[in-house]
């Protein structure tokens, strides 16, 4: 319990100082980390791997940093479905459950590592439902060399999940890595479909805020009024149409 506190608390302070999050958003994630510790450790330690995977790629391969924390926010809306299936497997020891619950966490990590890597290296990205070349970046756009980034991500919480069991399941790997490339797609899906853009009306820039535009200090208009979530409950939206997905196939 005392080792579980300290790394708890180092890797608050890692990601805080990274700038990965914010003050509430540490609190959050450090009080999931005891709570998930204390239902299961494989959990845990694949909790962990995404987390930190995540916090050091983001630091070495993104070319300029954050100008933003993930809140406590964003941390509920990514890991509340996870989180749930866990408190089904601490209950029933059901190992399916954990299956689940890993595939879920894998989503969100190829998401993640999608996100960081074609956001700074990819020469063109495209909008995953027009296929128009959008601007890096924003939500609903895909890029190759992000998409294969993230698919090597579930690839490597399948390996995780499997040297954890001391065992080669190939099926369960398989599942993994679809099931996390399937939730990563979902979320593009979502974001270009459902998620809230805003257009420049002085340069014609396409963003995801309501602000003044950076580029031109122009007023900007949303672009279409069936367009209501934001981030936030697109990542919870999507993990939770893979959760029902994967509930629904692993019977």
């Amino acid at each position: 319990m005392l080792l579980n506190f300290f790394v708890n608390i180092m890797a608050g302070m890692i990601a805080y100082r990274h700038r990965f999050l914010s003050k509430k958003g540490t609190f959050m994630a450090f009080v999931i980390g005891i709570i998930v510790f204390q239902m299961s450790r494989k959990s845990y330690i694949y909790l962990m791997c995404f987390f930190m995977f995540t916090v050091m790629i983001e630091h070495f391969l993104a070319k300029t940093k954050r100008d933003s924390f993930r809140t406590a926010k964003q941390v509920i809306c990514n890991s509340l479905p996870a989180f749930l299936v866990l408190c089904v497997y601490a209950y029933v020891k059901q190992e399916k459950y954990l299956l689940i619950y890993t595939c879920l966490l894998s989503s969100s990590f190829a998401d993640s590592i999608a996100s960081v890597v074609g956001g700074n290296y990819a020469k063109r990205v495209y909008s995953v439902l027009s296929l128009q070349e959008v601007e890096r970046g924003l939500s609903g756009g895909v890029s190759l060399i992000g998409t294969v980034s993230g698919a090597c991500a579930t690839f490597v919480m399948g390996v995780i999940y499997s040297l954890s069991n001391q065992c080669t399941n190939i099926q369960q790997i398989i599942c993994i890595v679809v099931s996390g490339t399937i939730g990563m797609v979902f979320d593009s899906v979502l974001g270009a479909s459902l998620q809230k853009k805003y257009k420049c009306r002085v340069c014609g820039r396409v963003t995801e805020n309501n602000q003044q535009c950076q580029y031109c200090g122009g007023e900007k208009l949303l672009i279409h009024k069936y367009q209501f979530m934001n981030n936030n409950e697109v990542n919870l939206i999507s993990n939770i149409i893979l959760l029902i997905l994967l509930i629904c196939i692993l019977k």
